[in-house]
């Protein structure tokens, strides 16, 4: 399974990056480390596997701060 990250600030910063579950998941959670400028953020993630690509999780909430 692979997962695509998208990450904005909605000014300048954005972040988007296809990573490899098998490199970035264990035991069910999957995290990616980044070095983010303070701001405030919002992501989103979606999947592509053998199935196919799953949508957006435009449902959750997805909206956090990274502090100096």
């Amino acid at each position: 399974m692979w997962y695509e990250l998208y990450i904005t600030d909605w000014a300048a910063y954005t972040y988007d990056q296809w990573h490899d579950g098998r490199t970035i998941c264990a035991e069910g959670i999957c995290a990616v480390a980044l070095d983010l400028p303070a701001d405030q953020y919002e992501w989103w993630v979606r999947a592509w596997g053998p199935g196919s690509m799953s949508e957006w999780n435009v449902d959750a909430e997805t909206s956090f701060g990274v502090v100096p």
